[in-house]
């Protein structure tokens, strides 16, 4: 049985005898990784910078003994998904799942302290990646933790991923200078435990690259090779926005890593111009500060006005939007970033449509934020996923319900740079899963179960929330 093989092995580790468990697997010969991650234009925008977004989501299912490759020595598959594809119109109930996941995590996750920025779309696409393995309570905490309603639980949701993926995966380019005006790109892969991989299901992995298009990968996970290879990755998905190494992912250990990336590249539909020197920014704290800003004029732009606020659409090439939100007179920022509803109304756009002839100004400026998305999915009820005699991932792995397979860690990283010309943003999401190993000797069990700023979003044509976060401060 594969959970008795493997937690022997575990045990064995545990006990010290890593030396002799290791020799048993051979590293391959002359296996070397080169750490060069492009660099972008985040947090260092040339003139003439695009507006770009990027986001990685990772999840990673926990293992000690895996083997370190190069990134193209360690592919197992790599599924090719087409650009630019002409499939049907995502279901409303799908979408839905999307703006009401991005709003509960905005309102819960944007806060005054610090600038935000993170990517719902690679967060919630990663969480179904593991959504796919689970059965009983945990698969049904996850479908509620992704507002998966009756229409979507099940396998019902699989046509909407896959659609999903097909029509943010565009690149639109200027037909005379053959100049980028728009790039959108979200990508899967999994890293999987050399000892794990023939225990996890064939069912599991062709849904992850049939319905993911999602690369697949084999090495040593708990191995510096790994790390370096798991940055490359990112690096190689963002184009280097994120500039991760594998210091970065240096406690990474586990049976698999399932990942997310999302990237987003865009000029602005009209140039915005710089206004000469700087100007001052009032920050939430009431300090003011300098900043250089752009500015466009729009006659006849559509604007959504609510109650307590308006929502300003600012085009992107490739059907991408820019959308500002306006508090009116009298109602105070900070009202609002708890407010889930200001964010669906931010994303969706569903107010009353108003034509004004509008004058725009607004800072050039730079924002990384990070998030623990396992204590953030606690504090959402998610529970049994991350408690390993509770957790069930039985439609993953073999004995997965036995070794108690769970999630360990889960966290979310994003960052953002606007200008002139445009946007540019990247962001990843880890979710880490490891095994409990087996104990052969009678210890006795004990279970511990602790029970003027302004925010923006990134949609695109689908109204999908590519990206959403809060500035607070440009300094």
């Amino acid at each position: 049985m594969f959970k008795k093989e493997f937690g022997k092995k575990l045990n064995e580790q545990h006990k010290g005898n890593f030396d002799s468990l290791r020799s048993k697997i051979q590293e391959p010969q002359g296996a070397s990784v080169t750490r060069k991650p492009n660099r972008g234009l985040l947090f260092g925008i040339p003139a003439g910078a695009l507006l770009v977004a990027a986001s990685v989501t990772a999840i990673v299912i926990a293992s000690t003994n895996l083997q370190p490759f190069s990134l193209s020595d360690a592919a197992l598959t790599q599924p090719k998904k087409p650009i630019n594809e002409n499939v049907d119109k995502l279901s409303e109930n799908y979408v839905a799942s999307l703006v009401d996941f991005a709003s509960e995590f905005a309102a819960a996750n944007l806060t005054t302290e610090d600038n935000g920025i993170a990517s719902p779309l690679s967060i919630a696409t990663c969480f179904s990646m593991a959504y796919e393995g689970a059965e009983g309570d945990s698969k049904q905490e996850l479908a509620s933790f992704l507002h998966y309603d009756a229409s979507l639980a099940g396998n019902a949701h699989l046509s909407e991923i896959k659609n999903m993926l097909l029509k943010t995966s565009l690149e639109t380019v200027d037909e005379e200078s053959k100049h980028l005006l728009a790039k959108l790109d979200i990508a899967q892969s999994y890293f999987v435990d050399s000892l794990f991989k023939k225990g996890m299901k064939q069912e599991y992995l062709d849904t992850l690259e049939k319905t993911y298009f999602a690369e697949a990968y084999a090495g040593k996970l708990d191995r510096e090779y790994m790390h370096a290879l798991l940055a490359d990755w990112i690096n190689e998905k963002t184009h280097g926005l994120l500039d991760k190494t594998a210091d970065d992912f240096k406690d990474a250990a586990g049976v698999l890593w399932l990942l997310n990336s999302t990237y987003m590249k865009a000029n602005w539909w009209s140039t915005f111009y710089s206004t000469k020197g700087e100007k001052p920014f009032t920050n939430a704290s009431g300090a003011l500060e300098q900043a250089i800003y752009i500015g466009n004029f729009f006659r006849g732009l559509y604007v959504d006005e609510f109650e307590d606020y308006k929502v300003v659409p600012l085009g992107l090439y490739g059907g991408l939007t820019f959308n500002v939100l306006l508090p009116e007179e009298g109602i105070s920022y900070e009202s609002l970033l708890g407010n889930e509803q200001c964010y669906r109304d931010l994303i969706s756009r569903q107010g009353n449509k108003k034509e004004y002839n509008v004058h725009v100004e607004m800072p050039e400026f730079e924002a990384k934020a990070s998030y623990d998305l396992k204590k953030y999915a606690i504090s959402k009820g998610v529970m049994s996923p991350f408690v390993p005699i509770a957790a069930d991932f039985s439609s993953m792995a073999y004995g997965a319900k036995e070794d108690e397979l769970h999630i360990s860690k889960a966290i979310h990283e994003a960052g953002i740079g606007v200008d002139k010309t445009g946007i540019e943003a990247a962001a990843y999401t880890k979710i880490e899963m490891e095994f409990v190993p087996v104990s052969y000797e009678e210890n006795p069990r004990l279970d511990v179960i602790l029970n003027r700023p302004f925010i923006y979003s990134i949609t695109d044509r689908n109204g999908l929330p590519l990206f959403i976060g809060n500035v607070n401060s440009v300094a």
